[in-house]
């Protein structure tokens, strides 16, 4: 089992905002058989959750406010482990999302599930991104994605990560852009999902002919790309895989809003 979060950057600019938010829900609902995203969550804690019976109806409400916020929920309980009995080792599939804060024009649109495999984090990754006519979005393993935070966000190191990095492996520190343009990642992954008009911006407008993804790279039906860095998914953070995170970013010096010395 693979608990998942995908977070998409959606160029809210372009039209047909809530036509792109049900395509995504409907993907959703094919890629998750027999639940329903119709369960409208609150945004104060104390209100009660509704359910949805005109979803684009209730798209086209919620991108109609300032901030453009939303959460639908599903209705199935996925365990996170096949022996789970708790109400707490479940999850339900989400779909929420809202306007970056001084960037009114860029929505963040996350995705919460539980995977029965790398597989259908792949599925997710492309079909969802697809759907939202997606600019970006990422997936790493949970070790190598705790690793980058901490060295790349300033997040606690709980785990004591920091210290494993090999020696002369350094990753840029990303800063919140308070004007952000929806076409730069936040950040790279071990998978990306990068549109058309994102790869041009990154300066690899065809990832495919690029020596240094080759046969890492396939677009996806809707024009966007998936590219790896590696073919096969570490199951543990590993020097290889640091090693790699590290090159994508030197490889890529639009990847993330670089912190600037002074």
């Amino acid at each position: 089992m693979v608990d998942a979060l995908l977070t998409f950057t959606v160029d809210a600019a372009q039209p047909g905002l809530p036509d792109r938010l049900e395509a995504a829900t409907r993907a959703l609902e094919e890629l998750f058989p027999g639940d329903r995203l119709h369960v409208a969550i609150p945004y104060r804690e104390q209100a009660p959750e509704v359910s949805v019976t005109n979803r684009l109806a209730y798209f086209r409400t919620r991108c109609a406010t300032r901030r453009r916020w939303f959460a639908l929920r599903g209705e199935t309980a996925y365990p996170l482990t096949p022996d789970a009995v708790h109400a707490g080792d479940h999850r339900h599939l989400v779909l929420n999302g809202s306007a970056l804060p001084g960037s009114p024009a860029c929505m963040a649109i996350g995705v919460g599930f539980v995977a029965d495999g790398t597989a259908q984090v792949e599925r997710v990754l492309c079909r969802v991104g697809d759907a939202l006519d997606a600019c970006s979005s990422r997936w790493s393993p949970r070790a190598i994605e705790t690793w980058q935070r901490v060295l790349q966000n300033g997040a606690r190191d709980v785990h004591g990560l920091a210290p494993l990095t090999p020696a002369g492996v350094t990753l840029p520190r990303l800063q919140f852009a308070a004007a952000r343009n929806p076409l730069q990642p936040e950040a790279g992954g071990w998978w990306n999902y990068w549109s058309g008009r994102t790869c041009a911006f990154l300066g690899i407008p065809d990832p495919a002919t690029e020596p240094d993804f080759q046969g890492l790279a396939w677009p996806t039906p809707a024009g966007g790309w998936l590219v790896k860095l590696g073919a096969e998914v570490p199951e543990a953070l590993t020097r290889e895989s640091m090693e790699r995170l590290a090159w994508v970013h030197r490889r890529l010096p639009l990847l993330g809003s670089r912190e600037t010395t002074q």
